[in-house]
């Protein structure tokens, strides 16, 4: 029998920085408690007298390290999470992709759920996408769902879950996409299976291929230090497809002068599109500041695209602290929205 023992915050520092050097999670001395309470069960089953014992066991066990990172993850989640962030996919996101698609002739639709937990989003995104394209449809959909946690995976790929999970789905997409099985639970359907697929995957120090139409990355940068953060973020965005969005949760924002992505304001959510330097651009020139905080403001209630220009070496700052680019598509509506609203501006060149 083991004597119980309180771990140093040395040793907890140490274990840390064995996670974090392996997978970029990141525990400030704030989070040590939460650590040393989420292993304590780990270090009696594999019959461990300290933290320090863990560590040498994870270093020679690939086994015992996974463990510690399902430990240390959070791992539960539900159908439809943030509903809005869905209804953003039926109204606008969706309806763009698929026009652009079928204007190239293009029929396939590739997405990822990176960090996608018990598979839930992966085919709550799927749901959504075949409500919007109708059963009949002739698109080639693929869509993959990666995880660091091994039992993530593997509840991902048995598509069995709690009713609790489906607690944001209607009663028309239960027995659209679900089966109601023994003691209250619900399996996906066997054809849905077909266009989804799960495989582990630490994205710190690997990738799926890219070429996707949509990310999903929610809940989980939040676990990594801010240098891996933005890693992930330039890697991101490398592997959408032109224009197409990156989706995160509201405390994973992404720098508004980011070079690859652009903020999309929409529904009162923030969600990134990949920017493109084939898009022809306008510039709008106002009055001063306080005209163009107005702007600001209005455009984002109307989910209007726009950037700045703070890190252009050829605008003079003085019009950078008072101008926007607007994508030349959107000039037309955007010039109608100001004016009506009493916003001192001048459209100038266009970019291209």
């Amino acid at each position: 029998m083991y004597k119980n023992r309180t771990n140093s915050n040395k040793e907890i520092e140490l274990f840390c920085k064995l996670i974090g050097n392996d997978c970029g999670l990141s525990f400030n001395p704030s989070n040590y408690l939460f650590v040393e309470n989420r292993i304590e069960s780990l270090r009696c089953r594999y019959g461990c007298f300290s933290l320090n014992d863990v560590i040498q066991k994870a270093k020679s066990d690939l086994s015992i390290k996974y463990d510690l990172i399902n430990l240390l993850t959070i791992n539960e989640t539900w159908f439809f999470r943030h509903q809005h962030h869905f209804e953003i996919l039926k109204t606008k996101v969706f309806p763009e992709i698929i026009k652009r698609k079928l204007m190239n002739g293009d029929k396939n639709i590739k997405i990822w759920s990176a960090g996608c937990a018990n598979g839930a989003e992966a085919y709550s995104i799927l749901m959504t996408l075949l409500d919007y394209l109708g059963a009949d449809n002739d698109f080639n959909i693929k869509i993959i769902g990666s995880d660091i946690s091994v039992d993530s995976i593997k509840e991902a790929q048995n598509a069995l879950y709690e009713s609790r999970a489906l607690k944001n789905v209607d009663c028309n997409n239960r027995l659209k996409y679900f089966i109601h099985e023994e003691y209250g639970k619900y399996r996906i359907k066997p054809h849905l299976l077909n266009y989804v697929t799960f495989e582990m995957l630490n994205i710190v120090k690997s990738w799926p291929p890219r070429d996707f139409d949509l990310i999903f990355c929610r809940n989980t940068m939040i676990y990594f230090t801010p240098e891996i953060k933005s890693q992930l973020i330039h890697k991101f965005a490398n592997s959408l497809n032109k224009y197409g969005y990156l989706f995160t949760s509201a405390n994973e924002t992404i720098n508004e002068n980011n070079e690859a992505l652009q903020r999309v304001y929409t529904n009162n959510e923030i969600i990134y599109q990949k920017k493109s330097s084939e898009m022809a651009k306008k510039l709008i020139l106002f009055k001063d500041s306080n005209n163009m905080n107005r702007a600001i403001n209005l455009m984002r209630n109307f989910g209007c695209h726009f950037d700045f220009l703070f890190n252009n070496p050829d605008v003079k700052r003085c019009n950078a602290l008072k101008s926007l680019y607007v994508p030349e598509n959107e000039t037309e509506f955007v010039y109608k929205l100001l004016s009506e609203s009493g916003i001192a501006y001048k459209p100038e060149e266009m970019f291209n």
